[in-house]
């Protein structure tokens, strides 16, 4: 029999920018109603994927019958990120300086518009292009870039996968808490897609002490800059795309950080340091803390145009000369099946369920873990030093 349960936990605040958090962490949960569980394994979604509650709980059940696990899906800070999970479209600032630039540059007139709301200005922008394509003034095949901010659930904001790790590191503590399922020395295995996949090796990085596995799907090493302060950089190459009648919306998640160095908010080169899974000098640290023992495991396209395969490799290939044990799969046409992988496009469509197939069963089968880690962890960018240490049942983090 498998018992699933939600619960809800505080979590970190964004202790980099010093902003308190406002909602509590949930999480789903799914485990055998009998007997100790071989590992606990989070099954991590990307953005705006895998989200639908139906698919995660099956996954979860699956997980926790076929392999006798803790399945664990957390709906991390900013989890909510897209249209289809509840994300508002919104303008922000900037949004409203480009909106104003591109009203001035097709002359179009506002002045019998009552009230100025998104819903109104995108309406009359629509109804004035359509009135032109229809007097043919205009290509009928135009489609007008007008900005706008996706606002996730919550109002929370893009912090870029810190806090997404820390929450996952504060769910792994609370069930080793209170659940009788699992204990200090239950296996650990933390398993993704794209950005879970990368969430997945950022816990590693933060906390190496409380991971013994990762599985990763098509993520990415370094942090994508498009998805921190992508509109400040080029409004032109969006985070997300969305089609609205004649006008193309260019979407970037509500963020906080800012490429403005005289911000607090600077999303600095310490900021950038800490994020980036390939930091030659962390890497080096983390060796130390983990002392060898996390797996590593990947699947990655050689025809992946998101995320770097170049950059995947070399990575492995560190993690490989630093002692690790680090596989990785470049994935090209010949393993290309329609039922573990349909492209070659990111993510390649990869089944999940047939993931834990192929990698769970001998995971699952090494030795426990052994070796006795810290508790703490620490690495040291250019200006600041970011502390992690488990303390009263959570992962403490500051950066001084």
């Amino acid at each position: 029999m498998i018992v699933t349960q939600t619960r809800q936990i505080s979590s970190c605040h964004d202790f980099e920018l010093d902003v308190a958090r406002t909602t509590k962490l949930h999480y789903d949960i799914a485990y055998p109603s009998e007997g100790k569980a071989d590992a606990v394994v989070f099954i991590i979604a990307g953005f705006g994927e895998d989200t639908n509650s139906e698919y995660l709980q099956k996954l979860r059940r699956y997980a926790a019958e076929t392999f006798n696990v803790v399945a664990v899906s957390v709906y991390y800070h900013c989890f909510y990120s897209r249209p289809n999970n509840g994300a508002s479209l919104e303008f922000d600032d900037i949004d409203i300086a480009v909106l104003q630039d591109v009203i001035a540059r097709y002359e179009v007139d506002f002045s019998a518009v009552q009230h100025i709301t998104k819903e109104h200005v995108l309406e009359h922008l629509n109804a004035v292009f359509s009135a032109r394509k229809k007097a043919q003034t205009m290509e009928e095949s135009a489609q007008v870039m007008v900005p706008m901010t996706l606002v996730p659930h919550n109002g929370e904001y893009q912090n870029f996968g810190l806090m997404q790790a820390v929450d996952h590191m504060n769910v792994l503590l609370d069930i080793q808490r209170h659940f009788d399922v699992v204990c200090e020395k239950t296996t650990t295995i933390f398993l993704g897609s794209s950005h879970g996949g990368y969430i997945a090796s950022l816990c590693a990085k933060i906390a190496p002490q409380l991971v013994d596995v990762v599985i990763d799907n098509s993520s990415y090493v370094t942090p994508n800059l498009q998805y921190i302060v992508g509109k400040e950089r080029n409004i032109n190459a969006p985070e997300y795309l969305v089609y609205h009648k004649h006008l193309r919306l260019h979407c970037f998640v509500q963020t906080l950080w800012t490429t403005n160095t005289q911000s607090p908010y600077c999303f600095s080169q310490d900021r950038y340091r800490i994020r980036d899974l390939s930091d030659t000098g962390h890497l080096h640290r983390h060796v130390e803390a983990a002392q060898g023992s996390i797996r590593y495991i990947a699947y990655h396209s050689t025809e992946d145009m998101l995320a770097s395969p170049r950059e995947k490799e070399q990575f492995y290939r560190n993690l490989q000369d630093l002692g690790f044990s680090a596989t990785l799969h470049l994935v090209d046409n010949s393993m290309i099946d329609g039922r573990f992988i349909k492209t070659l496009e990111h993510g390649m469509q990869m089944s999940i369920k047939e993931l834990m197939n192929r990698e769970l069963p001998q995971v699952l089968n090494d030795a426990p873990r052994v070796i006795q880690r810290g508790r703490e962890f620490c690495c040291q960018c250019d200006t600041l030093t970011y502390r992690f240490v488990v303390q009263d049942h959570a992962l403490q983090s500051t950066c001084v």
